[in-house]
């Protein structure tokens, strides 16, 4: 009988798979206290087992030796057993420090999940941020782009504006009479830089009315040194001009000027736009060579200067863009 049979009728079943899951430093300690105490025990038994005989075991009994080999026998199963228990007590310990570390490590498993989870929420809010910031850069940069556009177009305005009344100051629009001039220079306005800004610019509506306010000025300037009044009867209504005399110049300019004039005013109607429409009628009698005197029984004979300036600026540069969308 070896050392493994002794253990499994002692109870202790001891299998290679068991001895090689156990600790290394553990088993080792254990095998050298079981096969110490194991053999001794064989020793013992095979000693008892040589006794056969009567005699021998008498003799062994009458001088104590059967009774000291059980006594071995005993002493050494009993500090088996002792080690087996120390053993598997250093095993429950172990196992217990190796939960522990399993636990500890679960712990720091979570807290770095946790740890993702944050980062993950961190980096969904700077994405939301970066994404806001984003727009809010696009927005600024479209303001900004709009700023620029505004005061470009208000620029190239006023230097237009300069030009045209430069232009005026040269004799540069030659028209026999000063009303037509006026409207020339409106619609040169209203087609180029000027109208481009009033129509397109992203300027608030007190802005344009500036604008609107400097050409006046200017256009009034040129217009009372045309007509050789002051700037004070022109405000009081003081001065006047004949609408029979306007009919009568009109009627005195060449075909090409005619048309271009009745081209530039076929846009307007009798009452929304009532002295672009006198100019207008008028050269369409001028072309059809109809008498303009029907023509001109539906407007006053005198019309005041001032009035009659604000209000041909307010169709062609105002009006325009609100009614006829051009």
């Amino acid at each position: 009988m070896d050392s493994n049979e002794v253990l499994l009728h002692s109870g202790f079943g001891l299998s290679e798979e068991l001895l090689k899951e156990a600790p290394a430093h553990l088993t080792d300690k254990m095998i050298v206290d079981l096969v110490n105490g194991i053999e001794v025990i064989d020793d013992q038994i095979k000693v008892s087992k040589t006794r056969t005989s009567k005699f021998e075991r008498f003799r062994d009994s009458f001088s104590g030796r059967s009774k000291h080999r059980q006594d071995l026998i005993n002493d050494n199963l009993a500090k088996c057993m002792d080690s087996t228990r120390v053993w598997l007590q250093n095993h429950d310990y172990e196992i217990a420090s190796i939960n522990l570390a399993i636990t500890k490590i679960t712990d720091k498993l979570l807290e770095t999940r946790s740890g993702v989870m944050q980062l993950n929420s961190k980096h969904n809010d700077l994405a939301d941020s970066v994404i806001n910031l984003a727009k809010a850069v696009d927005d600024k940069n479209e303001k900004l782009f709009n700023y620029i556009r505004d005061v470009d177009l208000r620029t190239r305005a006023d230097r237009q504006l300069d030009r045209v009344i430069a232009k005026w100051q040269a004799g540069g629009y030659r028209h026999e009479n000063t009303c037509t001039t006026v409207y020339m220079v409106l619609d040169d306005l209203k087609n180029n830089d000027f109208g481009l800004y009033l129509e397109c610019g992203s300027a608030n509506f007190k802005d344009k009315q500036v604008m609107l306010l400097h050409l006046k000025d200017a256009l009034q300037n040129q217009l009372c040194n045309e007509l050789s009044i002051s700037s004070r009867s022109f405000h009081h209504n003081n001065g006047k001009f004949s609408i029979q005399d306007l009919a009568e110049d009109l009627a005195r300019l060449n075909k090409a000027n005619t048309l271009s004039l009745n081209y530039l005013s076929d846009w307007s109607n009798k009452h929304t736009e009532p002295n672009t429409w006198l100019l207008h009628q008028l050269t369409e009698d001028s072309l059809n060579r109809n008498n303009a005197q029907n023509t001109l029984k539906e407007i006053p004979s005198k019309i005041r200067v001032n009035r009659w300036f604000n209000r041909i600026t307010d169709e062609n540069i105002h009006l325009r863009d609100t009614q006829h969308g051009r």
